[in-house]
């Protein structure tokens, strides 16, 4: 494993700082949520951005929610254990909790 390329960190805390971001580094930056893969991905050289946001602490990015219309919005931040045992992502979608 190779060490990380240098990168600017950022920690988001609204909507409004993930748009701003991906506004100004889509080539360049990255979204951090969980981070697992985009750790990953960085040290074996698959991307090396120069900009990363985390996402993580995004009020709402970390919920699954139930739609009027019977649909489910999972956000960003949240965990797969929350998805693999959120009843209605068990009832609606299957697939994702198997």
């Amino acid at each position: 494993m190779r060490a990380l390329q240098e990168f600017s960190y950022e920690r988001a805390a609204s909507y409004e700082d993930v748009d701003t971001f991906l506004r100004s580094h889509a080539a360049d930056g990255h979204l951090l949520a969980g981070g697992t893969d985009l750790l990953v991905h960085m040290r074996s050289g698959r991307v090396s951005p120069r900009y990363v946001l985390d996402v993580n602490y995004v009020p709402g990015l970390d919920m699954v929610l139930e739609t009027g219309d019977g649909s489910l919005r999972i956000g960003a931040a949240v965990r797969l254990t929350t998805i693999v045992n959120h009843k209605a992502v068990r009832t609606r979608c299957r697939a994702l909790s198997d």
